[in-house]
């Protein structure tokens, strides 16, 4: 497993490229978010410009705030960059917790 912690600063949007984690280039993976607060989750994967296919997808973990996400899905490479985006409708900070499943972990 690969894990990072970020801390989302209240009313604002988080967004992490999968693609900026060394562990992480050239891996399919999923993923759990785990938050301290009520947080909303969505993972966002685009392809296109020099590759094969233009597009991308989203996929959100839950359609209303929670402490605790998983998202079945996501890759980097060549063809693809995954983003993961936490946002924080609190009026305090959330420290959220990414646990990354890879083919090994």
């Amino acid at each position: 497993t690969v894990v990072r912690n970020f801390r989302v600063n209240p009313t604002s949007r988080l967004t992490v490229h999968a693609g900026s984690i060394p562990a992480l280039v050239g891996k399919s993976f999923s993923f759990v978010v785990d938050s301290t607060a009520p947080i909303m989750s969505e993972r966002a994967m685009y392809f296109g410009a020099s590759r094969f296919w233009d597009g991308g997808h989203a996929s959100a973990g839950v359609p209303q705030a929670a402490q605790n996400w998983f998202h079945a899905e996501g890759a980097t490479g060549e063809y693809f960059d995954s983003f993961i985006l936490v946002g924080n409708p609190n009026a305090t900070p959330a420290t959220v917790t990414f646990t990354f499943l890879t083919d090994g972990g």
